[in-house]
């Protein structure tokens, strides 16, 4: 991927591993329930994302992200399967830290709370 980086700038290998990275980290780190039922929006963003890679030049990138998640699919769910029989908390947990309001996600608003185990 050095070649990405040269050849098509930095802006778009972040779109490219950013692409990546955050299906990689949402697959690897959520519980079966909430990726279940918080999957259809991150569809819904990476399709955002490509689209409006149409309009900044960074589609391809953002595009080469996503077939480099789907080919190194298989080692992130074996370590899906590692860390999820490791996890302390529980989903109902989980699903509490959450941050539900998509206006917040597209805003890149922080949502800071108290976390209690």
């Amino acid at each position: 991927m050095l070649i990405l980086d040269f050849a098509c700038g930095w802006r778009a290998s972040v779109a490219c591993y950013g692409t990546r990275n955050r299906l990689w980290v949402y697959l690897k780190t959520m519980p079966l329930l909430p990726l279940l039922i918080t999957l259809p929006g991150l569809l819904v963003l990476t399709l955002a994302i490509v689209l409006r890679g149409t309009m900044t030049g960074r589609a391809g990138a953002a595009l080469l992200g996503l077939r480099d998640a789907f080919a190194g699919l298989g080692p992130v769910l074996a370590e899906r399967r590692a860390i999820q029989s490791a996890r302390k908390a529980r989903v109902r947990d989980v699903i509490k830290a959450m941050v539900w309001n998509p206006l917040a996600m597209l805003g890149r608003k922080t949502a800071v709370r108290e976390f209690k185990t």
